[in-house]
């Protein structure tokens, strides 16, 4: 390629390829009680945005909001949410915006256009909704913890992992099931110093499943 004929852009060498390649790059920033992180490519387009602040009673929960663009436009945003209590993880799940939509459009007639047009039109008029409105919580995953802090329970998506633990806290075993039938049952043990030093996973009817060992090395 002549010099001065390349594509206006960052690239990076790949030395297995022996090519130059464009670089993608994140940029953070914090305005208000937000932070924006933005990837941007080679050529200087924003390609995704997150954006992320806390909201609620307390600002307890953490909301982050997904957004990718392509060169037609806004894609189909995406909004999770994250919820704590004494600094740990109690919920998570997705933020939905479909009533505060219906809401908006009663008020604003004048947004069907946006409903009854592009996609990306219709998009575009969903965040614009997001970013004014809390939304509905649909949790997917619920955490549970003893008064030490210590994880006891975790639902996912209809699995459920309980945790057995001992005097000093340690998990002793947990136990998996889904839809109320039992699943993987794991068992750990423990160095003299108190870190992990293996699992053992059995299946349900007691069948062996995998071993996994842990080694440390110290710096």
């Amino acid at each position: 390629m002549t010099e001065g004929t390349e594509t206006a852009g960052i690239t990076g060498w790949d030395a297995d390829a022996g090519l130059w390649h464009p670089v993608n790059r994140v940029v953070s920033t914090t305005r208000h009680d937000t932070t924006y992180a933005e990837t941007i490519d080679a050529k200087g387009a924003i390609i995704s945005l997150v954006r992320t602040f806390r909201t609620g009673p307390g600002k307890h929960i953490y909301r982050h909001d997904y957004l990718n663009f392509s060169p037609g436009g806004l894609d189909e945003p995406k909004y999770y949410y994250v919820r704590t209590e004494r600094d740990q993880v109690v919920e998570s799940g997705a933020v939905d915006f479909s009533q505060n939509l219906d809401a908006y459009i009663a008020q604003h007639p004048e947004a069907m256009r946006y409903v009854f047009g592009s996609k990306r039109g219709f998009y575009a008029l969903t965040d614009y909704v997001a970013r004014q409105s809390t939304g509905t919580y649909h949790p997917t995953t619920t955490a549970t913890y003893n008064r030490q802090g210590q994880l006891l329970a975790e639902v996912s998506y209809n699995r459920r992992t309980t945790y057995q633990r001992d005097a000093h806290g340690r998990a002793q075993t947990s136990q998996d099931s889904y839809q109320e039938q039992p699943g993987n049952r794991t068992t750990y043990t423990y160095r003299p110093d108190g870190l992990l030093a293996s699992e053992t996973v059995t299946q349900h009817d007691g069948t062996p499943d995998e071993n996994r060992y842990y080694r440390y090395t110290f710096y």
